[in-house]
């Protein structure tokens, strides 16, 4: 399969079905699914890169924790597709996100309290287990029923001690960054002077998170929020105190006075209070099923009506024949003159290609080793790709859409491209002779010409991360 889209309607793990795929993230998919019993989940599909025991550990820690802060994972496990290794979890549905209720409006101040205690809770228990979210953002913020949550499947655990601290402190400054988008809408730490009425706790909060000075700790506390107030008895059962004080008690040498009958102090675990309890409310009319529909942003559960699904269906129909459209029309003569022509030839001295992402190092007068370049097989394939041999030409970007640590995977991926979309001349590349292989299209070109193919692949289906990427030897 090439595509995300082509899993729906498969079976993960015999257990889930697959209905439709909700979003793609690069080499994970989200799916609406049900846990074999009609009860909507949403399931996270991953392909594996020699990377399954680490997740899949994460997710455990998750589950053991079940913190009513954090989206519940039901279940996970691996499995394989069409001899494609994969990963799955399976976690609740909520209802609706931050990040689209923030697209009408900001939250208010009681609201932004309410998200500030959950994920506080949140990010506690996370740092507490020694793994961090690292993904803290609005639309990671979800409301099921009234209770704001946290993402949870994103989650993971860092190298060492120094990493660690250094990316829960990231965490405590997306937290502010989160809670200041909930207030005003944006990234500007100055649109805060235009809030009237919110608390200096809160003010504080968000200005000294942003700028590290207050670690988690130190935001609870201004918050009103106990650092290390968890559910504890979702981590390690109480202890059972009426069956062990009558025991004591029987050991005790008898007395003659009636003996004090003492009680255990009670002591009950931090819960974030629900959003419905702690927003103010002026009714001005009877509540019908409020407690039923409402959302903890400010949503609602409710059906929309008959005339409002019709207008989705027609505009869902215009959508599809779109994409149908483009999908029929891959490119325009002039694009695709652009986006498919052979880079100039060179005569420039030859210089290594470079890794991905990170910056590339000091030239090499030595000429490097040819990079692992593999087409497809079809009567159409160019050869493999040699090395780009001119420092001084700009003619070296390739469009990336998959990164693997293995090339027979790499291979797989070019081979179901091929087959479905050969004018895009998918092919394997690596830089530096071994892991990582690049999934790339087209071949080297101009950035103009990348970007063009980028867009086109994109509308095409490919991921929305496909990127593209310069490998001239500065």
């Amino acid at each position: 399969m090439n595509f995300w889209n082509d899993y729906e309607g498969k079976t993960i793990a015999g257990s889930y079905p697959l209905e439709r795929l909700l979003y793609p993230e690069g080499r994970s998919g989200l799916f609406a699914t049900s846990n074999g019993t009609g009860t909507p989940s949403v399931l996270r599909l991953t392909e594996t890169l020699n990377d399954q025991e680490e997740i899949l550990e994460q997710w455990q820690t998750v589950r053991d924790l079940k913190h009513p802060n954090l989206i519940a994972i039901r279940s996970f496990g691996a499995t394989e597709v069409d001899d494609i290794p994969l990963i799955y979890a399976v976690m609740e549905s909520p209802d609706i996100n931050l990040g689209e209720v923030l697209r009408d409006r900001a939250m208010n101040t009681e609201e932004t309290m309410q998200i500030a205690t959950s994920l506080i809770s949140a990010l506690q228990a996370l740092h507490r287990r020694g793994i961090v979210h690292g993904h803290l953002e609005p639309a990671n913020v979800f409301a099921v029923g009234e209770t704001v949550k946290l993402r949870s499947d994103c989650v993971r655990k860092p190298f060492d001690n120094a990493e660690t601290l250094q990316l829960q402190s990231q965490d405590v400054k997306d937290l502010a960054m989160v809670l200041l988008q909930a207030l005003t809408r944006e990234r500007r730490v100055e649109r805060l002077a235009s809030i009237g009425s919110i608390p200096s706790s809160l003010n504080d909060a968000i200005r000294k998170g942003l700028s590290g000075d207050w670690g988690l700790d130190e935001v609870a506390a201004a918050l009103g929020t106990s650092p290390i107030r968890t559910p504890r008895a979702v981590v390690a059962p109480p202890v059972d105190l009426p069956k062990v004080l009558p025991e004591t008690a029987k050991e005790a040498p008898p007395v003659a006075k009636k003996p004090v009958e003492t009680k255990p102090a009670e002591t009950k675990p931090y819960v974030a209070k629900p959003y419905a309890e702690a927003r103010p409310r002026v009714e001005t009319k009877p509540r019908v099923e409020k407690d039923q529909n409402t959302l903890p942003f400010g949503g609602s559960t409710q059906k929309w009506p008959k005339e409002l699904g019709a207008y989705a269906a027609i505009a869902v129909v215009l959508i599809m024949a779109t994409i149908a459209w483009y999908f029929f029309h891959p490119l325009t003569p002039e694009a695709r003159a652009i986006a498919y022509s052979k880079p100039q030839p060179s005569t420039a001295p030859a210089a290594t290609g470079k890794p991905l992402i990170t910056a590339p190092a000091a030239g090499v007068s030595a000429p490097p080793p040819a990079p692992v370049s593999v087409s497809a097989a079809s009567p159409s394939a160019d050869p493999p790709s040699s090395p780009i041999t001119d420092t001084a030409s700009r003619d070296a970007w390739r469009v990336v859409a998959y990164t693997y640590n293995r090339e027979s995977q790499a291979r797989k991926k070019v081979e179901r491209i091929d087959r479905r979309h050969a004018s895009l001349k998918p092919d394997v590349f690596s830089p530096t002779g071994h892991a990582p292989f690049l999934v790339t299209l087209g071949g080297p070109m101009t950035r103009e010409q990348a970007e063009a193919l980028k867009q086109h692949a994109r509308s095409a289906g490919f991921p929305r991360d496909t990127y593209v990427q310069n490998y001239v030897a500065k």
